[in-house]
């Protein structure tokens, strides 16, 4: 699959939403950390020069990040990305962009977790973005536990194993299968925002009996 690049020729209907969307919404803080911090070269080793052309893997890449601060399934974001003008403006998509089917969604997506290149884009890129303060709170334990090879040097085993797990519930939500991963979990507050479970730490038993609800 031959890596496509984003179009920047701008139609009269692209300005529509410019000075539309406040500068707090993180819709247009992500298109404009974007536009400031992520070139699409970078994503050229994870392609062939020969095949089929894909959607430009910087639509993908941040329409991933939109998933997360949303909540979306693969699906619901297929959606968003063909009708939802905010989500386009936020992928840097002009505003005729036809969407991103779930079939191709889940195929780049699959090209940055399983290369080494994806990866440390995925790494770098996303650091950024925390710093720059683009995520909501909710997301942001999602995100540390996803980069876990960072968050392992700060936090312990109890948190670790929690935002484990409510990353796996954000990311079985691409694949609607978030209700059948509920159902097999002791504990219920994984969608409310904690970074690691409200016991009363200071009772040994408590918290062997949190070890026990998380296992």
């Amino acid at each position: 699959m031959v890596m496509s690049k984003r179009n920047k020729q701008l139609s009269f209907s692209d300005h529509w939403l410019e000075g539309r969307i406040p500068e707090d919404d993180f819709h247009h803080q992500l298109r404009m950390w974007a536009s400031n911090n992520l070139d699409e070269d970078d994503f050229k080793p994870l392609f062939s020069e020969y095949g089929r052309s894909s959607v430009p893997p910087i639509h993908t890449f941040l329409g991933m990040l939109v998933q997360l601060e949303n909540g979306l399934s693969d699906r619901e974001f297929e959606m968003e990305s063909e009708f939802n003008d905010r989500v386009k403006y936020a992928i840097l998509a002009n505003r005729d962009f036809e969407g991103i089917d779930a079939v191709t969604l889940c195929d780049h997506r699959r090209r940055f977790f399983e290369s080494d290149i994806g990866l440390k884009i995925l790494a770098k890129t996303i650091q950024s973005a925390k710093e720059e303060g683009l995520f909501s709170g909710e997301s942001l334990n999602v995100i540390d536990s996803f980069m876990v090879w960072g968050a392992a040097a700060k936090q312990d085993t109890y948190t670790l194993i929690y935002q484990g797990i409510k990353m796996v519930l954000r990311f079985v939500k691409f694949y609607e299968l978030k209700d059948e991963a509920k159902a097999v979990l002791k504990r219920k507050d994984y969608e409310k925002e904690l970074t690691k479970p409200d016991i009363e730490w200071e009772k040994e038993e408590r918290k062997k009996e949190a070890i026990r609800e998380l296992g």
